[in-house]
């Protein structure tokens, strides 16, 4: 996935200017950044929710505005942060939606839709409750259905906006980790925006910072990730370390 030279405003107040990035294939990257920088802003127009008002986003070298949106779910599809969680509604019933793009009007799921479905609630281990109500879950529990949801659609890019918020410590370690399982084993291609530097670091294969609206840094979590870099975009001093051969960032 790549984006050309991308604008974007709500009426008269431009919130993403001139960014130009590659996503890389098969790898995670996250999007970083203070609040208000346009990180989900850039996600959302990336995922084709929000429409730029000018550049262009290329995904297999193809523009995705000349991609009919059922095609388009077919090969890229969203976690957003907030969900409108429909009532009653079983965490099988949901994982199920994620076969739209594939099913004809008012036709049945076949056979292979509940394959895909099974292997999705497998995935991020939440079989065991496929017939419970998505309300009765805990967060953490939610957050793996939504994925669920995302991996029926059986697309090559997985976009989350913040899967992390709402969660405590070790139901977003969990969760990050469960990311990095599905790159590996599935190959999908992850694009995440997360708050927190070094979770972005340790669980990503790239990093982009943006500031005001602009994309000030793209790098590899592997290489050394320049400190005032990273001062520029919290606004902050902060100490640099390393470990497990990466840096990783302390306020001071």
């Amino acid at each position: 996935m790549e984006a050309k030279h991308i604008d974007f405003s709500y009426g008269s107040q431009q919130i993403l200017f001139d960014i130009s990035l590659m996503i890389p294939k098969r790898k995670i990257t996250a999007i970083l950044g203070s609040n208000g920088c346009g990180k989900s802003t850039l996600l959302q127009v990336l995922s084709r929710n929000l429409k730029q008002n000018c550049g262009e986003i290329l995904i297999d070298n193809k523009a995705i505005d000349n991609i009919p949106m059922k095609e388009y779910a077919k090969k890229v599809a969203i976690v957003h942060q907030v969900h409108k969680m429909p009532i009653g509604v079983t965490v099988k019933q949901l994982v199920m939606y994620g076969r739209v793009p594939y099913q004809k009007f008012y036709t049945s799921n076949t056979t292979e839709d509940e394959e895909i479905v099974e292997w999705a609630m497998n995935a991020v281990g939440i079989s065991e409750y496929k017939d419970r109500a998505l309300s009765a879950l805990s967060g953490g529990q939610r957050q793996r259905a939504w994925i669920a949801m995302a991996l029926a659609q059986k697309s090559d890019y997985l976009l989350l906006d913040e899967p992390t918020t709402y969660l405590d410590v070790r139901y977003q370690k969990e969760l990050l980790e469960l990311l990095v399982y599905l790159n590996d084993k599935i190959g999908v291609t992850i694009v995440m925006v997360l708050h927190d530097i070094n979770q972005a670091i340790k669980y990503s294969d790239e990093i982009i910072c943006m500031k005001n609206g602009r994309k000030i840094f793209q790098g590899n979590t592997n290489d050394e990730i320049p400190k005032h870099i990273m001062e520029d975009v919290y606004e902050m001093k902060l100490d640099q370390i390393e470990y497990e051969n990466k840096s990783f960032f302390i306020s001071i």
